[in-house]
């Protein structure tokens, strides 16, 4: 197992099952296209996304909460584009990306416990991200088995 998240040559390869590149490549989609939404046009994410409601008067505080969530989405985006290069060119990486998914999940969830938005309702985005942790639960452990259902021994 440890020889599927950390390969000893990375290239284009991949020992896993198939459907965990399926996986990989709608959560890749995912991200660069929530990233890009998020960035060019941070002001209308916020409010549908996350429930952040804005004043209609531009005010400094939402002109810093547009200015976090364009930062967001650059983060998101900028993972988005490494997993996009991982998928085509370096796929004997994907184990690794998926463990690198489910950290950022689980400190994403670490910080909101500390640091909870406080919103009315439950946010779109909640649905959004809890199908994205199950698909990359599911596609990480797709990504060490191979086609026999077997954990990889590559």
């Amino acid at each position: 197992m440890l020889n599927q998240l950390f390969p000893k040559v990375i290239d284009n390869h991949f020992h896993g099952h198939y459907l965990a590149l399926w996986l990989f490549a709608l959560i890749t989609l995912s991200k660069v296209c929530l990233g890009l939404i998020t960035v060019f046009y941070a002001e209308g994410s916020a409010q549908p996304a996350a429930q952040v409601l804005l004043a209609s008067d531009s005010s400094p505080a939402d002109t810093a909460m547009q200015s976090v969530f364009a930062h967001l989405g650059l983060a998101q985006l900028s993972l988005g584009l490494l997993f996009a290069v991982v998928l085509l060119r370096y796929r004997s990486m994907i184990p690794l990306m998926y463990s690198l998914l489910l950290v950022e999940y689980l400190l994403e969830d670490g910080v909101a416990g500390m640091q909870p938005l406080l919103v009315t309702i439950t946010p779109a985005a909640a649905d959004i991200a809890l199908i994205l942790t199950l698909m990359g639960i599911t596609g990480f452990v797709l990504s060490l088995r191979d086609e026999s259902g077997l954990i990889a021994n590559h």
